[in-house]
């Protein structure tokens, strides 16, 4: 085996073991967006721009739906982030 070819095959199996970890991040993601999904649902707020949140923005939302603001005052902070993730 040439040198080329173990760098190109070590290379090849170092990003093969990233593949599962991705893809864990990646089903954790879909399930903090689904949940906060079923709560802003269940706040009957428009859901256009979720698909489009990061984590930060579900971070920022489930912060704000836990804390102690008038459920006014939580809408509009969750309808402003809201609006930003859809201007991205």
């Amino acid at each position: 085996m040439t040198k080329l070819t173990a760098i190109a095959t070590a290379a090849t199996l170092g990003l093969m073991a990233l593949v599962p970890a991705a893809q864990a991040m990646e089903s954790e993601l879909n399930a903090l967006t689904g949940a906060v999904y079923n709560e802003l649902n269940g706040m009957q707020m428009d859901l256009a721009e979720i698909n489009d949140l990061t984590l930060g923005d579900i971070h920022a939302i489930k912060l704000i739906m836990s804390g102690g603001d008038s459920e006014g005052e939580k809408r509009n902070k969750i309808n402003s982030i809201l609006r930003k993730a859809g201007q991205r």
